[in-house]
């Protein structure tokens, strides 16, 4: 009988909604060697709002978040037994013109971890144009 039960709650337990990122407000910065180098990315989800400025500029550019649904965010980031589910956001303006690379589809994500880790990362994806590459641009926390 101790068997069935330990069963059950293991089966339930793999079940469930499963690990958890989450996107958190603050200012991140890109690496200096991808699409956009050394550009800050600030978010602010109370306002629903992000803005990047790239490298060199002073100027910033406003983009809208939509939350999605957490039943239909993105899966990453592999576990032993399950995948991380990443809190995902929908960008406008789209496409997103980030200086010379438009984004087709742009979405925000939270960076990998697990049972809401790893606040300190978040991705800006789509696809650009004019060949159609994706890309998965990656911010860090600017720590203060």
């Amino acid at each position: 009988m101790k068997t069935s039960t330990l069963m059950f709650v293991v089966a339930v337990a793999l079940s469930g909604c499963g690990p958890q990122s989450l996107v958190t407000d603050g200012t991140y910065q890109s690496d200096g060697t991808g699409p956009l180098p050394n550009a800050s990315l600030v978010i602010d989800l109370k306002a629903k709002t992000a803005s990047v400025t790239l490298s060199g500029t002073s100027t910033a550019v406003a983009l809208q978040l939509t939350a999605v649904p957490a039943a239909s965010w993105e899966k990453g980031c592999p576990t032993n037994v399950s995948s991380v589910a990443v809190e995902t956001f929908t960008v406008a303006p789209d496409p997103a013109v980030l200086g010379s690379l438009s984004l087709a589809g742009p979405k925000l994500l939270a960076g990998c971890g697990l049972d809401k880790g790893d606040p300190d990362t978040v991705i800006l994806e789509g696809t650009g144009a004019p060949n159609a590459t994706r890309y998965q641009l990656h911010f860090q926390r600017v720590v203060r």
